[in-house]
């Protein structure tokens, strides 16, 4: 009798845990579109963090700086997700 409601208790606790992945559809498609903005910002966060680290160390002038920094940041506001 025991064993029978270990089993029965083993049972219900399996499905309930293995329940999320029997449902269909519980995990949403990726968005390429949303995935093409998310490289394109993370390469343009990564050029901007090179500026400023050439910056502080001396090896651009501050007009380069402030151009190229410009720039980078122009790319970052055009991929950046629209607020609501």
């Amino acid at each position: 009798m025991a064993l029978a409601i270990a089993l029965l208790l083993t049972a219900a606790a399996a499905a309930y845990v293995l329940a999320p992945l029997w449902r269909p559809g519980s995990s949403p498609a990726p968005d390429p579109e949303h995935a093409r903005l998310r490289r394109a910002r993370d390469a343009a966060e990564r050029v901007l963090r090179d500026i400023e680290l050439d910056y502080a160390t001396g090896k651009l002038a501050e007009d380069d700086y402030a151009e190229l920094r410009a720039g980078v940041e122009g790319r970052l506001r055009a991929v950046e997700p629209p607020r609501e």
